[in-house]
């Protein structure tokens, strides 16, 4: 196991995660945005 391979490994887990990340952050950022638009909407209420 050279250094360079262990880079190359560690950056490709890195990109996979960052995909994954991105998509779940996607979904998240829509539900997210939903819930505090309500919380605000009560709270002015």
């Amino acid at each position: 196991m050279t250094h360079r391979y262990i880079l190359e490994k560690l950056t490709e887990d890195l990109m996979k995660w960052k995909q994954l990340l991105f998509a779940m952050s996607l979904e998240q950022l829509e539900t997210n945005y939903f819930e505090v638009y309500y919380n605000k909407v009560i709270t002015m209420v």
